[in-house]
C-alpha cells in the first residue's frame, strides 16, 4: 500500500493546527486572561496586593505567629 498521498495533507493539517494553537495561546497570554498559564502577565493591582496575599496565606497555614503576622502587615503598609 502506498500511503504517500496521505502524508502531505496530514503534514499540512498538523502545521496549520500548530500555528492556530500557538496563535491562540499567545493571544490568551497577551490579554491576561486567567488561563492558568505559568507566565501569564500580572496587572498592576495584582503586584501591589501580592505580598499581602502571600502574608495572609502564610498566617492561615500557621507558618507564622499572630505577632509576626501583625508586624509584617505593618511593615507592608508602611512601605506603600
Amino acid at each position: 500500500m502506498n500511503f504517500y498521498p496521505f502524508i502531505v495533507p496530514c503534514m499540512i493539517a498538523g502545521i496549520v493546527f500548530c500555528v492556530f494553537f500557538l496563535t491562540c495561546r499567545r493571544l490568551v497570554r497577551r490579554h491576561g486572561d486567567s488561563g492558568n498559564f505559568c507566565c501569564a502577565p500580572f496587572s498592576a493591582a495584582d503586584t501591589s496586593t501580592q505580598p499581602r496575599a502571600i502574608l495572609d496565606a502564610r498566617y492561615a497555614k500557621g507558618e507564622i505567629s499572630r505577632d509576626e503576622y501583625m508586624q509584617m502587615k505593618r511593615d507592608l503598609r508602611d512601605e506603600a
